[in-house]
């Protein structure tokens, strides 16, 4: 009997026109579901203009189901990949990164152990007197900035780099002793700076208040008398051999290949050069338990270094250009000794490049570039291109990721101004204009941007608006008028709509947003907006792109740039389209050619105008988030780019926001375009009895479901009801009670049954 009443309905629906989804096993509630954007555009909820209050009850609860089954597919972005040092410490603090355009001693003034904590490790000088005094090292920085140039003249493009300017400060370095280090007690004494350790001279004259003698070693030799070691020096071998020792460990004779030399402590002869060697007398150690025996400590290729208050720094015989020494003394005690460089040379760092200090020749500068790269393809982009000589496209990619390729603005070779449309329809921007068919409205929430066409005026009196690029339609017919209309993702407020004009007029803002024009916003949220008033009406042919609110906390302040266009009213044509330098760092850079200009902003975004050809394009490439430069202090530093995070995609619940409940009376079943969901038998809802054949009036609606469906109803899938192409489920039982028990039943997952 069962199999008989489903073949009795399938003849009654085909009769219709429909076609009855028999055994449908592959339809799910969750086909009926269709999402635009962030919006439930399918299905409607229709209840009959006869419903008892239960088939309403009954509709919500299949509403429900519905939501639950209402999701869109969204971008979880990755963990943006940073820019790693080692060997090094990048200019940055916790919360502020360097960014192009700043100053490195304004995000970070100067480096401590904390950040290099091998160059400058804290350590202690051991005095004769057995105190023990604590030193630590710092180094300040300078104004030195990131920017973005042809610096080099014979560079063919622009690129970013670090000028290290002539006679500019590079860096200070200070050694603060705790307490005060006493001049007396320190000679032979160790102290390491910047990772490089030295002696302090025991050369009478060469410790005074005021100057400090210390000598630095390439390596350090440990000698027994009687031994010997063979040392390189620039390609030559010297076999270094301790003759003898005396016996109180003060003086000693050394042969350096076959040459004697004679050292004492008590002398202050502790030196010995020959060739290209150099070496220093750090110990002399004479033994007599349990044998007599000795030793001598050498700094081999030892350099000597004199710091001297308000001087250049000397290294061996020769004067380093550029530094100056400040010692913080008394009379036999030193506080503090700083030596601040200056560039002696210009120098330029291209990213991968650095500069090593001249002084210690213990640390770089170095420059790591920018992460990711400024024409990263995780950054948004927006195109400006005068793709004929009247027509001005602009490509651009919403946040529902719809990409726009339109053109928007056009060069009226009359009037010899730049109008918003394509040259044939108007493009409106503003809030309640009149809209007729051809024309197009663009629509925003501060986050979704849609361009839509009036695309069609139908028989049925209904408004077809259409996204230029999905090709999804929205229909809007004069009942529509102080309510919204789900586009994409936001809800449009209908505002006008003249059948005669055949013409509608929309709120183009969503509400409790103010613009005096629109704003088109991009994936990521950067934003552009055209020079138009929507108050005044005044029109000003250039468009305005904001970048995306940066979230972080740092310093980088979000840019506006101008894209302006000139005209040539003789040739009748778009003669160039160029980015103006506001907002620019240093303002726009050609190329060597001159076919290009490129610049970018303190955040980041990369602007490049190709004038290579007679149509000009402006392209802009905005990050989400400012993106920061690198430039590192360490002994080597090197830089990775790290990956971040792979992004993904996840399933969302839509937040439903426009009305998906119909009465009967509202449905247009000759013009249906999105998929129903019918509650009541025919008595109730009309549009049953017409999809199943049957009278709508009572008796005869009774008698004619009864005798199919005598006991609980139906729910039935119709895959093409009223010949639209359209899918209804068909949710009728054999009373109002019955109805809304089968409701339950689909809010379960049954689309077929019968009893």
């Amino acid at each position: 009997m069962e199999i008989k009443r489903v073949i009795a309905g399938g003849l009654a629906a085909l009769a219709a026109g429909a076609t009855l989804a028999l055994g449908a096993g592959a339809v799910t509630l969750g086909d009926f579901v269709t999402v635009t954007g962030n919006t439930m555009t399918s299905p409607y909820i229709v209840i009959g203009g006869n419903a008892a209050a239960e088939d309403t009850l009954a509709g919500a609860d299949i509403g429900v189901a519905l939501g639950g089954q209402a999701t869109t597919t969204v971008t979880v972005p990755g963990a943006v990949g940073v820019m790693s040092v080692s060997d090094g410490a990048a200019v940055e603090t916790k919360s502020t990164k360097l960014y192009v355009g700043q100053q490195v001693d304004n995000i970070l003034s100067k480096f401590t152990v904390k950040e290099l904590p091998t160059v400058l490790a804290s350590g202690v000088v051991k005095q004769k007197d057995g105190k023990e005094i604590d030193y630590g090292q710092r180094i300040y920085t300078a104004d030195q900035v990131v920017q973005f140039n042809r610096e080099i003249s014979d560079w063919d493009d622009p690129a970013l780099n670090v000028e290290l300017v002539k006679n500019a400060n590079l860096y200070t370095y200070l050694v603060k002793f705790s307490p005060a280090i006493d001049i007396d007690e320190i000679a032979n004494k160790e102290i390491t700076l910047l990772g490089k350790p030295y002696i302090f001279s025991d050369v009478d004259g060469d410790l005074t208040g005021t100057m400090l003698t210390l000598f630095a070693a390439s390596q350090t030799e440990s000698i027994a008398a009687g031994e010997s070691v063979t040392v390189t020096v620039e390609g030559t071998d010297y076999v270094i051999t301790v003759v003898g020792i005396n016996t109180e460990g003060t003086a000693a004779t050394i042969d350096v290949n076959g040459e004697a030399f004679e050292v004492d402590e008590a002398e202050d002869e502790l030196d010995i050069e020959k060739g290209d060697l150099k070496a220093h007398v750090k110990a002399i150690r004479a033994f007599k338990f349990p044998a007599e025996a000795g030793s001598v400590e050498l700094f081999i290729g030892s350099e000597e270094m004199i710091l001297e208050h308000g001087e250049e720094v000397v290294l061996g015989d020769d004067e380093v250009d550029g530094t100056a020494v400040t010692i913080d003394n008394t009379t036999t005690k030193i506080k503090s000794v700083s030596i601040t460089y200056a560039m002696e040379d210009k120098e330029v760092l291209k990213a991968g490049e650095s500069f090593t200090e001249p002084v210690f020749n213990s640390f770089k500068v170095a420059f790591g570039g920018i992460f990711p790269d400024i024409d990263a393809a995780s950054k948004d982009l927006i195109e400006v291109e005068a793709s004929s000589d009247t027509d001005i496209d602009i490509t651009f990619t919403n946040k529902d990721g719809i990409e726009y390729d339109q053109t928007l603005l056009w060069y009226n070779d009359t009037s010899n101004e730049i109008e918003l449309s394509d040259g044939d329809y108007a493009v409106h921007v503003c809030n309640n204009e009149t809209v007729i068919e051809g024309e197009y409205v663009v629509v925003t929430d501060e986050d979704y941007t849609y361009i839509l066409v009036f695309d069609d005026y139908t028989s049925d009196e209904e408004v077809i608006l259409k996204d230029v690029s999905t090709g999804t339609e929205y229909p809007i017919t004069v009942d529509d008028v102080g309510d919204s209309i789900g586009v994409g993702s936001i809800d449009v407020e209908v505002t006008g709509f003249d059948g005669t004009a055949e013409s509608v007029a929309l709120n183009t803002t969503a509400a409790g947003i103010s613009e005096t024009s629109i704003s088109f916003y991009t994936e990521q949220g950067a934003s552009f907006v055209f020079g138009v008033n929507c108050s005044s009406g005044d029109f000003k042919d250039y468009i305005e792109v904001t970048e995306s609110e940066f979230e972080t906390t740092d310093a980088a302040t979000e840019a506006t740039l101008n894209v302006s266009f000139a005209t040539d009213t003789a040739a009748d044509e778009v003669k160039t389209v160029e980015v103006e330098d506001n907002g620019i760092v240093g303002g726009m850079v050609s190329d060597e050619e001159g076919d290009y200009e490129y610049g970018v902003t303190e955040g980041g975004t990369y602007a490049v105008r190709d004038k290579s050809t007679d149509n000009e394009v402006v392209t802009m490439y905005t990050p989400d988030e400012p993106t920061p430069v690198t430039v590192a202090f360490g002994s080597d530093p090197s830089f990775a780019a790290g990956e971040g995070v792979e992004g993904g995609t996840v399933e969302q619940a839509v937040q439903i926001k426009n009305s998906v409940s119909k009465m009967e009376s509202e449905i247009t079943t000759s013009t249906l375009s999105r998929d129903l969901v019918l509650l009541g038998g025919p008595c109730a809802n009309s549009l049953v009895a017409e999809l199943l054949n049957m009278s709508a009036s009572k008796p005869q609606c009774v008698a004619d479901f009864t005798a199919l469906y005598p006991t609980e109803g139906v729910i039935t899938v119709v895959s093409d009801a009223f010949g639209s192409g359209q899918k209804a489920l068909v949710v009728a039982g054999v009373d109002r009670t019955a109805t809304r028990n089968l409701a339950v039943k689909v809010m379960q997952g049954t689309v077929e049954y019968s009893a």
